[in-house]
């Protein structure tokens, strides 16, 4: 076999577990319309209330469809008033 025929099919391998690991992305976020769920019904809660744990213990889909809900504050008004932390996120298998 040629060394451009292996080339050809490393590539497709890569190509190929590109597309599925996107699919399953996809599948896993769900769509980004809203669904008409307000904070209140996705975490179970008053928002006010919630954790950081509360909010990381949603399932992929439900962090996003609260993404979706939430009404985001403007920047400049922070003033420091919240901890940046990061969520589990991403394709889980």
């Amino acid at each position: 076999m040629s060394i451009w025929v292996t080339v050809l099919i490393v590539s497709g391998g890569f190509v190929a577990i590109f597309v599925l690991l996107n699919i399953i992305n996809i599948l896993q976020a769900g769509s980004k319309k809203p669904h008409g769920k307000t904070m209140r019904q996705i975490l179970g809660k008053n928002p006010n209330e919630a954790t950081y744990d509360d909010v990381d213990r949603l399932s992929r889909r439900e962090k996003m469809r609260l993404y979706i809900a939430a009404d985001t504050p403007i920047f400049t008004e922070l003033n420091g008033e919240y901890e940046a932390r990061l969520l589990s996120g991403g394709v889980q298998l």
